[in-house]
């Protein structure tokens, strides 16, 4: 049973707390938001096992925090940002702590690629996504990560002659300086998957195919978000957030009827 009356956080989220002064969170479940683009999306895969599925099995295994994976393969900047107010309207808007945007993959292919967004073009949108996102979750803290760098040979290899669609790591480079840019600029959090992934002496063993990431990959790109927000967002590990309702040796005493 607990000690104290259940009482509001920071957040908005009534707690309530236990003998051992463990927290318990009566409010709705909180919620990270990941968007982005494949690297996004694929993270939801368990072969490999994705960069999501491991902040899943964390926070949701916890039952701590809901990962909500808004990952769009093939899309750029552009197309996010004009889907961008459909994805937030399904979005429980005042539970979302966290948001990672992960955009640039596919702006960074050549100009006459149909993906293709221009550098500056790339970077105004980042900057609009920023704005819309800080507009309607305000409670959520934003994270901007550059794409993970390219592997030209395996991302070529066995392609159609006719289907190059001129990425390259040198573009790809560009545009992750860009997005640390924007981040700069809105002061919001960065991290440089592409600088710190690149840094590694088997940085192309985190690429299962030049483009998209390995098993490997993505373990290191969740292991430097979860060192990001240790660091940065220290209320945010799991360790930190409150239990989502009672633990079940308490469900007995609980008075569900408050809910």
């Amino acid at each position: 049973m607990t000690e104290s009356s259940p009482s509001p956080d920071g957040v908005g989220r009534t707690l309530t707390r236990n003998k051992e002064g463990k927290a318990t969170s009566t409010s709705h479940r909180p919620s990270f938001l990941l968007l982005g683009d494949s690297i996004t999306q694929f993270g939801a895969r368990h072969d490999p096992v994705g960069w999501s599925m491991l902040l899943a099995s964390k926070y949701t295994g916890e039952r701590k925090a809901d990962i909500l994976n808004e990952g769009f393969s093939g899309y750029n900047t552009r197309w996010v940002l004009r889907i961008l107010p459909h994805i937030l309207k399904d979005v429980p808007q005042n539970q979302v702590l966290l948001v990672t945007v992960m955009l640039g993959a596919n702006d960074a292919t050549a100009p006459d690629h149909y993906q293709h967004v221009p550098l500056d073009e790339y970077g105004d949108n980042l900057r609009a996504i920023v704005e819309q996102l800080r507009q309607t979750l305000p409670n959520a803290i934003v994270i901007i990560l550059s794409p993970p760098p390219l592997d030209f040979d395996a991302h070529n290899s066995g392609r159609d002659p006719n289907d190059k669609d001129g990425r390259s790591l040198e573009n790809v480079q560009k545009y992750a300086a860009r997005a640390m840019k924007v981040a700069q600029d809105a002061q919001v959090l960065s991290l440089d998957i592409c600088t710190l992934m690149h840094a590694e002496p088997n940085w192309k063993e985190m690429l299962c195919d030049g483009l998209h990431l390995a098993s490997s990959g993505n373990g290191f790109l969740h292991d430097q978000l979860m060192q990001l927000i240790t660091a940065k967002t220290p209320h945010l590990t799991v360790e930190a957030l409150p239990l989502h309702l009672p633990h079940h040796t308490e469900a007995g005493q609980f008075d569900f009827g408050t809910l």
